[in-house]
């Protein structure tokens, strides 16, 4: 029995639907994105990193780089603090 066609299982009506939204402008910036910032920030820890291939996996990737950055921000300010005088 074949299954019908619908939006989610019709690769042509997938691939419309993306161009029609503006999906792979976003993944292109998404990813043009990320790999502006694993260059700037995580290239030495990461060197073999890859962007995902659909948009919300590099969206993931890109939330994952700003909380690490903001932990890297946290540890080193922690860091930066002068010590405790003792009385």
């Amino acid at each position: 029995m074949n299954k019908p066609k619908t939006p989610t299982n019709n690769p042509k009506r997938q691939r419309r639907l993306r161009e029609v939204t503006g999906y792979a402008a976003s993944l292109e910036y998404a990813t043009r994105l990320a790999k502006g910032m694993w260059e700037r920030d995580w290239q030495k820890e990461s060197p073999h990193w890859q962007p995902f291939d659909d948009l919300l996996g590099v969206l993931t990737q890109i939330d994952n780089m700003l909380a690490g950055m903001e932990k890297k921000k946290r540890h080193n300010a922690a860091d930066q603090r002068p010590a405790a005088k003792k009385l």
